[in-house]
């Protein structure tokens, strides 16, 4: 052979083995990658199962307690509830097929760690709060149930934790017809079992009833036309004067405020100039606005916008509203203003008006929670005077004078309190007193910065 040819025939050799070694490596880098998320599943699975045995017994335990141990128990189940849901997150399943099951350990966390609460206020557990720790312990007991069974499933094909996970990702259609990945099929049963679950009802922020609550301000209204609509929205816009606006429904929102989307538009303005409104379709009240335009260099403060944003809510017929917060998004300030009635704020009635900077103009403004919150409230009177609630404040935080508010509770609930302002180690902090037991119901911390006041 020539040394013409031996040369490219040697070359070639170089690269063939360079492609197969090259080849090699990638396998065993792929590998490599499949023993390691294989592990990494396998342990999130078996750290689920564990978990919501380890509910299971103790929810058990709960039942039959009493005196001390209920408190340790609670605090147990509470802490276990949130490990089974961090479990549960690192399962390669999607969110779709997790829901139910995730829903339900948070409310049975949360609803364990609201009478742990309960019980450190002297309160017992009451008939009804046992029962629905019995219904949630023989849930608890069907979802252990039927986790054992899919890790027998799984364990009976001999599918790796990386081939399900692979499964999993894949859309539906992609597989073969009838082939649902391995576990998949128990979990969807969970989720219908959990769905025709009796409803859990009490007083934290997974509570069934929050789902379904209804606006409170709309309630009994009567339905209006999408011609009171458009006519109600040009009423809510903050216009240029001189300028004809013209409006027209372009559909409809559904959810808890069914609505009609209307836009509005000044004739001779481009489209950057477009109002959109929601305006719901019982009541016709405000639910949002929003003009998505440039805004300029700021010419007020945030106090003369703060006036603006309050002769706006005067002029939408909401005058008695107090502002709280604020937030600064480059040019333009976010208001958050709260109802008042006989001298009393009510933070849930929350109203949110945004106002452009350069010209004053409202740019936005958002009515949801004052929709879903607002009634018709008899406030009675508290049983405590300002000066025996300031007693339940910490010393450290020297507050100052107290004023009547109703605030939230996380069950969506309300309860009259004192809010006192005060600062302890360079922070500064309200403090909420439950006007007639005296029980602290909420702190929060403020950050003032120069976008706002942060509330944490």
């Amino acid at each position: 052979m020539s040394k013409r040819l031996i040369l490219p025939a040697f070359v070639g050799l170089l690269v063939v083995a360079a492609v197969w070694a090259w080849g090699l490596e990638q396998s065993r880098a792929r590998a490599s990658l499949q023993n390691m998320l294989n592990a990494q599943y396998q342990n999130a699975f078996y750290s689920t199962l564990t978990r919501i045995n380890n509910l299971d017994a103790l929810l058990g335990k709960e039942t039959v307690a009493s005196g001390e141990q209920r408190a340790i128990l609670l605090a147990d189940i509470w802490q276990e509830a949130i490990q089974a849901q961090a479990s549960l997150t690192q399962l390669p399943v999607r969110d779709v097929v997790l829901s139910q099951t995730a829903k339900f350990l948070a409310q049975v966390g949360d609803y364990a760690h609201s009478l742990m609460h309960d019980l450190a206020r002297g309160k017992q557990i009451s008939a009804q709060e046992q029962d629905k720790l019995r219904e949630m312990r023989r849930q608890m007991a069907t979802l252990n149930k039927e986790l054992q069974e899919m890790e027998r499933e799984i364990n009976k094909n001999g599918a790796g934790y990386w081939e399900i996970a692979d499964q999993f990702r894949s859309r539906p259609a992609a597989r073969k017809p009838h082939t649902p990945a391995p576990g998949e099929e128990t979990f969807n049963a969970i989720n219908r079992e959990i769905e025709q679950m009796p409803t859990l009802i009490y007083d934290g922020p997974f509570s069934d009833h929050l789902e379904r609550q209804k606006p409170l301000a709309l309630k009994g209204k009567k339905m209006i036309s999408e011609a009171e609509a458009r006519s109600r929205a040009l009423k809510l816009i903050d216009g240029q004067d001189g300028v004809n606006y013209q409006a027209r429904v372009t559909g409809s929102t559904l959810g808890r405020l069914p609505s009609y989307r209307v836009v509005i538009k000044g004739r001779g303005q481009g489209p950057d100039k477009s109002i959109t409104v929601d305006i719901s379709k019982h009541g016709g009240e405000p639910v949002w606005m929003l003009l998505a335009r440039s805004v300029g260099s700021p010419k007020l403060n945030v106090d003369e916008g703060r006036a603006r944003a309050k002769a706006y809510l005067a002029k939408i017929g909401k005058p008695n509203m107090v502002a709280t917060y604020w937030e600064r998004n480059d040019n333009t300030v976010t208001y958050n203003f709260a109802g008042k009635e006989n001298g009393v704020i009510i933070y849930p009635d929350l109203i949110k008006v945004t106002v452009a900077l350069d010209n004053g103009q409202v740019v936005g403004m958002e009515a949801a929670g004052y929709l879903m919150q607002h009634h018709e409230r008899d406030i009675a009177q508290p049983r405590l005077s300002e000066a025996e609630a300031r007693k339940q404040v910490a010393p450290a935080l020297n507050p100052g004078n107290g004023r009547l508010a109703i605030i939230p509770t996380d069950g969506g609930g309300e309860v009259l309190t004192y809010e006192f302002r005060g600062r302890s180690d360079g922070a500064e902090y309200l403090v909420y007193i439950n006007a007639n037991d005296g029980n602290t119901e909420k702190i929060l911390q403020l950050q003032d910065t120069k976008n706002g006041t942060l509330v944490m």
